[in-house]
């Protein structure tokens, strides 16, 4: 952000954050942004708005719906509330009269998105870049299924760059390699489906 703002100087006006989940290390800014920014909107797809506006809930929800043990009360989990100002539905999301592509990346989180515009994907925690797998491995998955159909959605773009959140820019080959990674990790730790059918 440094590097942007003394490239632009002052003609840079901060107008909008988009919050394509609700966990902590994402929303952190937003209360601090939204108090010393005038007119800045907040941006989020339904179910994430909910936990962005009330933090308490993923803890609440990592404790199986008891109230939250102290261990769960910490600033990775529970960043300050803010008010969402426009949930982001649909495929498309409009903002300071940039039109971007709303992308569904369940899986990481209940109902994280990620966008794209001149062709460049802003893929969320959709996938890691190769550093952080190389760290920390697999990271936390809210729904293991929805994260490999996730990976397929993102496999099946054809944008020329890919953002995730942690990690660096990379092209559609580097992609590739880093979703089949993920992928055959992830499939290979699925629980069987126990569902019958009627």
């Amino acid at each position: 952000m440094r590097r942007v703002a003394s490239r632009f100087g002052s003609r840079l006006t901060l107008r909008a954050i988009i919050n394509t989940h609700h966990h902590a290390d994402h929303i952190g800014g937003n209360d601090y942004l939204a108090r010393n920014i005038a007119g800045i909107t907040i941006h989020a797809p339904r179910l994430e708005a909910a936990l962005i506006e009330n933090p308490v809930l993923e803890p609440i929800y990592l404790n199986m719906g008891a109230a939250p043990l102290s261990a769960l009360r910490n600033k990775w989990l529970m960043a300050k509330g803010t008010t969402v100002d426009q949930l982001i539905d649909g495929e498309r999301l409009t903002v300071a009269g940039v039109e971007l592509e709303v992308i569904a990346l369940p899986g990481h989180s209940i109902n994280q998105v990620g966008l794209a515009v001149d062709g460049v994907c802003f893929a969320a925690d959709g996938f890691f870049g190769a550093a952080i797998l190389q760290k920390h491995g697999i990271p936390y998955a809210h729904d293991v299924g929805a994260q490999l159909g996730s990976l397929d959605r993102l496999a099946a773009r054809a944008d020329l760059f890919y953002l995730p959140g942690h990690g660096d820019l990379i092209t559609r080959d580097a992609l590739e390699e880093v979703l089949a990674c993920v992928a055959g990790f992830l499939d290979s730790h699925r629980r069987p489906d126990t569902r019958t059918t009627p």
